[in-house]
């Protein structure tokens, strides 16, 4: 879940001053930490691109 970090509205251009090597989301002029994905969610995520691989794919056997 991401953290609410300041009450001040921010821009795009204040996002892009910000220079820690975070994760972050603006939204509605809050800016959001946003944690990594964990490694369920990667394997849920490369699962699904597998199966949307070879449906979209169905004469090729290998990526």
């Amino acid at each position: 879940m991401a953290a609410v970090i300041t009450g001040k509205r921010m821009t795009y251009e204040d996002y892009l001053k910000i220079n820690d090597n975070k994760r972050y989301e603006v939204l509605n002029g809050e800016l959001h930490s946003v944690p990594a994905p964990s490694t369920g969610h990667q394997g849920v995520s490369r699962n699904l691109g597998f199966l949307i691989w070879n449906f979209a794919n169905p004469n090729e056997k290998e990526w």
